[in-house]
């Protein structure tokens, strides 16, 4: 994992990670018709519709006034592919003047020509791209008047790398993060990369320009920077592979970490004592946070299976895990009768490559009623891949029940 951190990017050596113009200028290469096919359904262009379109409606800016984000019309285009792109010009820095004069230059302006309704009309997209710095001299109010001016029909994106948890929840953003105009549609460095740059490298040859570019932007986005007169690190985008890795060595290491902060704050002064104590809260506070408290509705031949306490609010993860054992180990009968065969049972059905998946560190027996078989079900609450595995095959057709999230 050090190694994967510690790579270098060529955005890093020249110390621009975390320079807007520098960003601007991959992103014009990404959406430039002379980079990629623009014209695909699956191009980073049409990505980015469909991502403005997905935000727009988390931000309710989708309907047919002009103080909406996107027309309804355009969006139903969009969604359904009604739309294709025929043509499209990036430019970086482009200069637009108000009423009064005073001259404006946008971050990134990509001008098309699609074909929808059965003729060509023109769709423009205005990104105005932040990465550290905030709106300033209520720049978004002032480019949708300059260029909405110029016709045709404009998307504005207002492009930050706040994260999806603020931004998912758009109605409780603070103000100040959010833009002047409304118009603008707000979208981030991880959406760009969830639904844009991740697809599109698995699509591209290893060997190719194109793979080294995107994967090296990949790597830039999520590697942790502190810019000059910053106070803390940046991270713009996390990919699925660190992710992953990351969620690997916190689940195996996090209790490890809070000894080592308990051992060297025995012998610290009283303000590393007091470091370390709040330290120590902040990781038991985000253990706490990170549990999935989801319930469930349970159902077989599409009648609910009432929860197994009464007056309980549907089932957990571990009930939903010992509810299942216990359907596998009495409808399989003589082929699961011990944990062994279980265990098998429970591979073979859900794809989980783990070779016990009833084995943790923390033993958690639990009998199967009326019935002499002892299984450990702690890891199908704790453990995420067997979790999700587990989750997938129950909430498709299935021989033992279907599970829905309350």
């Amino acid at each position: 994992m050090r190694r994967f951190y510690q790579a270098p990017t060529y955005m890093g050596l020249l110390n621009v990670g975390r320079k807007e113009e520098a960003h601007s200028h991959f992103l014009s290469w990404l959406f430039s018709e002379n980079s990629f096919n623009q014209s695909s359904p699956d191009s980073p262009l049409m990505h980015l519709l469909d991502i403005a379109v997905h935000r727009a409606n988390l931000q309710n800016k989708i309907g047919n006034d002009e103080t909406k984000g996107i027309k309804t019309s355009l969006a139903n285009h969009i969604n359904s592919r009604k739309l294709s792109i025929l043509e499209s010009i990036c430019k970086l820095e482009d200069f637009s003047k108000e009423k009064s004069g005073k001259g404006r230059r946008a971050d990134i302006i990509i001008e098309s020509k699609v074909f929808k309704n059965n003729k060509i009309e023109h769709l423009n997209i205005c990104i105005e791209n932040k990465v550290l710095s905030s709106e300033h001299t209520s720049q978004t109010k002032a480019y949708v008047e300059n260029y909405r001016r110029r016709g045709g029909e404009w998307i504005f994106l207002f492009l930050t790398p706040l994260s999806s948890v603020l931004l998912d929840d758009y109605d409780s953003l603070d103000e100040n993060l959010k833009c002047v105009s409304d118009v603008f549609i707000q979208i981030n460095y991880q959406d760009i990369l969830n639904f844009i740059l991740e697809p599109l490298l698995k699509t591209e040859s290893q060997y190719s320009q194109n793979y080294f570019m995107i994967d090296d932007y990949i790597k830039t986005l999520r590697y942790p920077v502190m810019e000059e007169k910053e106070t803390k690190k940046t991270i713009m985008a996390i990919g699925e592979e660190e992710s992953k890795l990351l969620n690997e060595f916190w689940e195996g290491n996090h209790e490890l970490i809070e000894l080592a902060v308990m051992a060297i704050s025995q012998k610290g002064n009283e303000e590393i004592q007091n470091n370390a104590e709040d330290l120590i809260n902040a990781i038991k506070n985000l253990e706490t946070a990170r549990k999935d408290k989801t319930r469930y509705k349970v159902k077989r031949n599409g009648i609910d299976i009432d929860p197994f306490k009464k007056g309980k609010k549907g089932y957990t993860k571990s009930d939903i895990a010992k509810l299942f054992a216990e359907r596998i180990c009495k409808e399989e009968g003589y082929e699961c009768n011990d944990e062994d065969s279980a265990n098998k049972k429970f591979i073979d059905l859900t794809g989980t490559t783990r070779l016990k998946v009833f084995n943790s560190d923390a033993v958690h027996n639990w009998q199967i009623p009326n019935s002499p078989i002892i299984l450990d079900t702690n890891i199908w609450g704790l453990n995420t891949d067997c979790w999700k595995k587990l989750s997938d095959y129950l909430s498709k057709e299935n021989d033992y029940f279907i599970i829905e999230p309350i």
